[in-house]
């Protein structure tokens, strides 16, 4: 007793619609009358019993719903009723869900033809490739009769690939019929359940011309010229690019294939060739040509290179059936190139990118020059500042020693001339450092961007008052006002008094805070450096310098293509990336630098690379945290104690600020940084001949140089 599906020793049965059979070994005969098929609560007649080798009886249209087993019971008799020996029970699967299309890939190969990726055309085959998710073994079948005249139940051949994965394929006969429709698919697995899937596909007739002639062509080489002194040492390449043009504009043309290019007549000079960009509807096929590593003794080869082209023609569905042979005539000169010599193009992108650097970009670079100074003499006078509260605390530190020295009999002679001398140069150092900063303060303040005018003030105060989405200025720093009358008498102050926001620190460039107040926001901002920062706050130094950074950047890619490519042999496209790489760099990412939050952020971690590399520093942070609340201690003897130990600390964190500016100055001195548009112009001295050079022809074809005095 069996459905009519099986799978191994199990049976299998869908919820409804099965049919059963049972077998009875029976010499009489049976009745469908008296054979019946118990289904859970269920008694069923036999729709048919028939005598073949056996007696088989059929029940049709049985309902399993959620039960799970089927039996034949002793009320089952024969002609003669006779019941039946044994009650036969068969425990029954119930698979209700239909197989899962995971995916299906249709293909067109070839066929009668040959076939193009994406067009099926007549004469193509079709390749149909199924991945479906199913417990039980998979049958299918697929309808191409739209495509395929008869093939409208075409089985395909189905297999377990792993566990539930099984895979249908099929491979048609070549396709008869141009059509637009639809391909139906029908999947079943071994208990009956049927899911049916349907793919739309289109399918090209054939253009019966015998010989196509819709394309003419034009071809364009790079380099124009191969040069011989490189043809003994390297294998030079040509590419050339095919621009394949319609011949009529009243019959529109697309390319659906475009075979690999053949090429005769240099034997004697190439050693391969190779064709890209042949793409579904590209027009400019590119052939690359390898040559020979040879001395080249001609003066031109000419080639012959053929493309096998297939073409749709017009909005239709019409595919050329014959290939048009489009020939590609190529000439290829060879000249003798001088090393260090540019090509044309080449020497034209130079010329253009030191156009670029001429003008209004030549006056920046001078007025960077002037700004770079005048940084320098300002930093210079900082440094002395630095210097004279060193001795300033070096004094202090004397006098003290002094002071516990006098007291022993020997202080006198030891200590105390030291200490006048330390006290006599802080004092003539300060009064002359004073004397020469009170001319330069103002012109400082202007050079460094600590005084703006126009509209700096104006944003610098919405940024160090702004709302904490667009900066930390009414949480970290003080708020501020702007004082002041006209563009160029404004200045940004604290809320509720006149005093100044900070001092500057012409070393580093950066304001600090006094009177132990946290600085504005804005102060954590570099208008100095930052493009637009500078714009943003009016600080003319700043924009000069940064505009200047990018004439840097038109000037280093003229000097990469004179010398690296010139010179080096480089490519032209390294050039060109290291100058797109040079214009985000210290251009376009110049714009993070906007936002308040992105300014402190790197303001804070500075500091702890500062302490990480400058142990000095570190005594300074340490002695800047720890003394803070010495003054307000109300024993004096204690005060004066942990007072001067922060003023010992503070001595050494200034000697090793002292040190790192008078390095910095020594290692930098007055020197501007490389500029690449000044060794722009010494290559182009260096290059310039000291003879001049006259050409007199030798013959037909030859050339020789001479050198007149």
């Amino acid at each position: 007793m069996s459905t009519l599906t099986t799978a191994g020793s199990r049976v299998l049965a869908r919820p409804s619609g099965n049919t059963v059979t049972a077998v009875f070994d029976e010499a009489t005969g049976l009745s469908t009358e008296d054979v019946f098929l118990r289904v859970g609560s269920s008694r069923l007649s036999a729709n048919s019993c028939n005598k073949q080798t056996n007696w088989i009886c059929t029940w049709n249209n049985v309902n399993f719903g959620s039960s799970t087993q089927m039996s034949i019971d002793t009320d089952t008799a024969d002609v003669l009723g006779n019941a039946v020996s044994s009650i036969t029970s068969i425990g029954v699967t119930i698979d209700n869900q239909p197989p899962i299309l995971r995916s299906i890939n249709i293909s067109n190969i070839d066929g009668l033809t040959q076939a193009f990726p994406g067009f099926f055309k007549i004469g193509d085959k079709i390749e149909v490739v199924a991945n479906l998710t199913e417990a039980n073994d998979v049958s299918a079948t697929a309808d191409f009769s739209k495509f395929i005249s008869g093939a409208s139940k075409v089985a395909g051949s189905c297999e377990r690939v792993q566990a539930d994965e099984n895979i249908c394929t099929w491979q048609t006969e070549p396709i008869n019929l141009q059509a637009n429709d639809v391909i139906s698919f029908n999947f079943s697995d071994a208990a009956g359940n049927t899911l049916i899937a349907t793919r739309s596909l289109r399918t090209f007739g054939l253009e019966n011309a015998t010989v196509p002639d819709f394309w003419s062509n034009e071809v364009e080489c790079s380099p124009r010229t191969i040069d011989r002194q490189l043809g003994p040492l390297i294998n030079q390449r040509v590419f050339c690019q095919v621009s394949l043009t319609p011949k009529s504009t009243r019959r529109a043309v697309s390319t659906v294939f475009i075979s690999p290019a053949s090429c005769t007549g240099g034997s004697s000079i190439l050693q391969s060739f190779d064709t890209f960009n042949t793409e579904v509807g590209s027009t400019s096929p590119i052939i690359k040509l390898t040559l020979k590593k040879d001395e080249f003794k001609i003066n031109n080869a000419n080639l012959s290179c053929s493309l096998n082209i297939f073409s749709r023609i017009g909005s239709s569905t019409t595919i050329t059936k014959n290939p048009e042979i489009e020939n590609v005539k190529i000439n290829i000169e060879f000249f003798n190139l001088p090393l260090g010599e540019l090509d044309k193009v080449t020497q034209d992108k130079i010329e253009q990118a030191k156009k670029d650097a001429e003008g209004i970009w030549k006056i920046i670079g001078t007025l960077n020059k002037l700004m770079f100074y005048a940084k320098k003499i300002c930093q210079l006078l900082s440094t002395l500042y630095n210097i004279v509260a060193l001795l300033y605390g070096i004094a202090f530190t004397l006098t003290n020693a002094d002071i516990a020295a006098q007291k022993t009999v020997l202080g006198f002679f030891t200590i105390t001339p030291t200490a006048v001398a330390g006290c006599s140069a802080e004092s003539n150092t300060r009064l002359a450092v004073q004397s020469t900063w009170q001319g330069l303060n103002k012109f400082c303040d202007i050079v460094t961007c600590k005084q703006t005018f126009l509209w700096g003030p104006t944003v610098q105060n919405w940024i160090n008052n702004a709302p904490l989405l667009v900066g930390p200025g009414q949480y970290l720093g003080p708020k501020t006002e702007v004082k002041g009358e006209g563009f160029f008498g404004q200045r940004v102050e604290p809320a509720g008094n006149g005093k100044t926001i900070s001092s500057y620190d012409y070393i580093n460039q950066i304001s600090v805070g006094s009177g132990g107040k946290p600085r504005p926001v804005s102060e954590y901002m570099d208008p100095n450096h930052n493009l637009i920062v500078a714009t943003l706050f009016a600080c003319l130094p700043g924009i000069i310098y940064g505009l200047d950074k990018y004439r840097q950047v038109k000037c280093l890619y003229a000097d990469c293509l004179q010398n690296a490519v010139g010179r080096e042999g480089l490519p032209v496209t390294a050039c060109e990336d290291q100058k797109a790489y040079a214009t985000c760099k210290y251009v376009y990412s110049e714009l993070f630098a906007v936002f308040p939050w992105t300014a402190v952020l790197d303001h804070f971690l500075g500091i702890i690379k500062n302490a990480l590399s400058n142990p000095f520093s570190v005594i300074g942070i340490a002695a800047s945290i720890g003394c803070t609340a010495t003054c307000p201690n109300p024993n004096a003897e204690t005060r004066l104690l942990t007072w001067t130990g922060c003023e010992y600390a503070r001595l050494f964190n200034q000697l090793g600020t002292v040190i790192g500016n008078v390095k910095n100055m020594i290692d930098e001195g007055f020197k501007i940084r490389q500029d690449y548009c000044s060794r722009l112009k010494q290559n182009e001295k260096v290059s310039q001949p000291t003879e001049p050079i006259q050409k007199t022809s030798q013959g037909s074809g030859s050339d020789t140089t001479t050198k007149t005095k």
